[in-house]
């Protein structure tokens, strides 16, 4: 059983309550909603930490996994998210639950150019993770050729074409709209190739990319996060060698003699490792 309970809990309760959707709070999930099948998870920093919390790099991918072998889809959101993004999250709790009463076909959307003070306003209100400068373009989906309600970002490398942001805002449901923008794309880079993306566990089931005819290509274990305060994680990329010898002012000598992990910890630093992501593949021929 769960011993403590983040305070976020009680306003999607107070939100499920309000919707009269059926929840269930005993269950080894923060919140399981029985008639859909999904269970969700707000997890603390401190007690779902490395050291502290004893929650290993296995942890948090195990138990998405165990959730997706018993047929549930499982969403986790850690602290930093909740503190951070907290209405994103609760809208994506909507439309999990059905309460989107407007439904607009993506036929009835226009697809075009954004301005990057839109793209980067809109994903910041419709994408836990906020906009991203990893793309070479980016789209928008408009309904009645006014209304920004999707967008879509993309970054061509080498080897293939990858989807890095995608997002619809939370006022109804788009059925087809991705594929929609999807082919756009496709027909204004006069692409063909292998399009990649990813799903993170925590935040998605990855169905969009499976109803559009993605491939499911590997099932990646968890990635981990620095944190000094358990208040916020930090990207281990700003924690490679050359990076922590510059931060805390360290000798060669010194650097050589530790791996970076004994090194964050000597710094009073733990790890929190998420679920983990898919990567998606569609080959356009």
């Amino acid at each position: 059983m769960k011993d403590y309970r983040l305070k976020w809990v009680d306003d999607v309760v107070d939100y499920l309550d309000t919707v009269e959707v059926k929840y269930d709070e005993n269950t080894e999930y923060s919140i399981y909603l029985p008639d859909y099948k999904v269970a969700i998870d707000f997890y603390s920093l401190y007690h779902h930490s490395d050291l502290k919390g004893g929650k290993d790099k296995t942890y948090h991918f195990n138990k998405w996994k165990k959730a997706q072998d018993n047929g549930i889809t499982l969403y986790s959101y850690f602290e930093d998210e909740l503190i951070t993004s907290f209405p994103i999250i609760l809208n994506k709790i909507r439309y999990i639950v059905s309460k989107n009463t407007q439904v607009i076909g993506g036929r009835k959307c226009v697809i075009g150019d954004t301005l990057p003070k839109q793209e980067r306003d809109f994903l910041n209100s419709y994408h836990i993770q906020g906009g991203s400068n990893a793309r070479n373009k980016t789209i928008g989906a408009y309904h009645n050729n006014l209304t920004l309600v999707a967008i879509m970002s993309w970054l061509k490398k080498p080897k293939y074409l990858e989807i890095t942001r995608f997002a619809c805002d939370s006022k109804a449901s788009y059925p087809g709209l991705f594929s929609k923008m999807m082919k756009h794309m496709i027909k204004e880079l006069d692409y063909k190739g292998p399009i990649v993306s990813f799903s993170n566990n925590g935040h998605s089931n990855g169905g969009v990319y499976n109803a559009s005819g993605f491939t499911n290509v590997n099932e990646q274990k968890g990635a981990y996060w620095y944190t000094h305060d358990y208040l916020e994680r930090e990207n281990r990329q700003s924690f490679m060698k050359i990076n922590i010898k510059q931060k805390f002012n360290l000798t060669q000598e010194y650097v050589d003699a530790h791996t970076e992990w004994q090194m964050m910890q000597e710094f009073n630093y733990d790890r929190v490792w998420d679920s983990g992501k898919i990567k998606w593949e569609l080959i356009i021929t």
